[in-house]
Parts: C-alpha cells; structure tokens; sequence
C-alpha cells in the first residue's frame, strides 16, 4: 500500500470532500487524486467515499475507520521522515561554545577532538567571551551553548550544569624559594610580584581575595588574559602565579614549579550554560555527554521544556 493514496484520503477530508482544494494543497490534478482514491479502494476492496452523482459528499463507514488509521500512519510516516532530517543534521552543521582562551584549550580540547573524530562535518566555532558576556551571548541564541566558571551570571532563560572541577596551583620558577616550600602562605606570596589575569575574570577575583581575607595587598606584576603568557613571564622570574591544574603540564612545563593550593583556593566547577528551551541538535547533544558525562537524556529533555 502507498502512503499517497493515504494522504490523498486525509486531505479529501481536511478540506471538506472539495476535491479541487485537496488537489491544490496536494500540488496536484483532479484526476490524479481521483484515480489514486480509485486505486485504494480497489486495493482495500471497499469503498471509502459516499457519493451523490459525480460529487463526494462524505467518508462511508468503512472509509471512516480508514481513515482514523490513515492519520495514524501518516503522523509515524512524518516521525521517521523527522528521524532521517535528524541523522543528517547529526553529520554536518556548526556548533558555537562561549568560552575562555583556558577552556578553549584545556577544558575542551578532548571533547572537540572526540567530536571531529566521530563527525568530522561539524564546525566547531570556539567564541572567546569572559563571565558576563558568554551568559549574554548563550542567552541571546548567539552560541548553542557556553562553558565558564562556577561564578557565572544566573539568569532564568539559561539552564547550568557542573561539567569539570578545577584545582589551582602556584606556579614558580623551579628555582625559587617556594618551590620547596612546605606548604604556601599568602604572607610568603607577598614577598614576590604576582602575574593574574585580567581583572574581569572570575580567576583573579579568587587569587586576590586569599589577600584580601588577611588585610593584605600583594604587587601586581603584570595581568593577561592567556595562561600559556603566564606561564612564560613566571618562566622568565616575572612573577609567581596562581593557576588551574590543568593548565600545567609538567613535561613540557619542565622549568616550572607548581604546588597544589587547595587550602587556599578550595576546588571549583566549570559550568555548562544552555538556553532553556533551545532544541540541540544530534551533535550538540553528544558534545554534551562528552563533556559532562553526568548529564543525563532526561536531563536535556528538561531542559528543552
């Protein structure tokens, strides 16, 4: 059975047994509606519509219970019409992530490489954006998602999730007098010039008010919004610098120090921030579920309500 003869019955039916209106909307002739009704009753071997003359004037009773099954089949029909334009959206499209110069190249560097692998005709497009503005650029549909600190701006059109968890570390010349240090104060900090990241971003806050806590004001050396910069000028005796774990790599880092700091700077919380209500598509959703393995389909499904 063909699914035209179906949705020549259904649209005879939606436009009021007008065979002419059907036609239109069907983008096609009289007489092909005609013959495809025709062949379906001659199929079924039953007729489906009434007629008075030349004219329909209804669904016989028969044609009434075809009918109900006809709009059943023809919605799963559309479904899998809608899973295949899903399959192909899966393979191909754009994925835009607010983030920082540090997530973009730590926090997301195995996500995205995964992603690539799995469908390489996805564009992935890293949009650098600080606290604030990665909050308004997701919130305002500019990116699919962002990926900022725990510290982002909560707004009720935007949906969180914890993704990564993030440990600081001093970082030193391997030389220097902390490098041995036993375990590191912010008196002793306060002895060398201090490398940070510009004032807007939530990391400086962190590292300056282990200072400000004791009633102390260290020497700004030098701000940058880049920790692989950091990380060369505390090299090159600069200053000392408080950075993310994860930004340390200790074989290609082999002229640094870094020393865990957790009991200055508790651990904390990458975020995931998704517009609520906006649909992802395929791809977005397993970039999801790579990044955060914890969020759950249910989870996504909530969240597009």
């Amino acid at each position: 059975m063909k699914l035209r003869g179906l949705e020549c019955l259904c649209e005879i039916v939606a436009c009021g047994f007008n065979l002419s209106s059907a036609a239109r909307q069907l983008a096609a002739s009289q007489p092909t509606i005609t013959r495809q009704i025709q062949m379906l009753e001659h199929e079924l071997g039953s007729l489906l519509l009434q007629r008075s003359g030349r004219k329909v004037v209804g669904l016989t009773a028969y044609g009434a219970g075809v009918h109900e099954h006809a709009l059943r089949m023809l919605k799963e029909a559309n479904a899998l019409r809608q899973l295949s334009e899903d399959a192909s959206a899966q393979r191909a499209g754009r994925l835009a992530i607010a983030t920082t110069h540090f997530h973009s190249k730590h926090t997301l560097l195995e996500p995205v490489v995964a992603l690539r692998k799995t469908y390489p005709e996805v564009m992935v497009a890293l949009v650098a954006g600080d606290t604030t503005s990665i909050a308004d650029m997701v919130a305002l549909g500019q990116v699919d998602m962002g990926v900022s600190v725990e510290s982002i701006e909560r707004r009720s059109e935007l949906v969180h999730y914890p993704c990564v968890e993030m440990r600081h570390v001093l970082l030193t010349p391997k030389a220097h007098p902390l490098a041995k240090a036993r375990r590191v104060t912010p008196s002793q900090m306060l002895s060398f010039p201090l490398i940070v990241y510009g004032q807007r971003y939530g990391a400086t806050r962190r590292v300056l008010q282990i200072f400000a806590d004791r009633g102390l004001q260290p020497h700004i050396a030098m701000t940058t919004a880049d920790v692989e910069v950091i990380k060369t000028y505390v090299a090159h005796g600069v200053g000392i610098a408080i950075i993310p774990e994860r930004a340390y790599d200790a074989r290609r880092d082999s002229g640094l120090a870094a020393r865990a700091v957790d009991h200055l700077i508790p651990p904390v919380t990458a975020t995931l921030s998704l517009r609520r209500g906006a649909l992802l598509r395929p791809y977005a959703r397993e970039f999801v579920r790579r990044l955060a393995p914890a969020i759950t389909e249910e989870d996504l499904a909530q969240h597009a309500a």
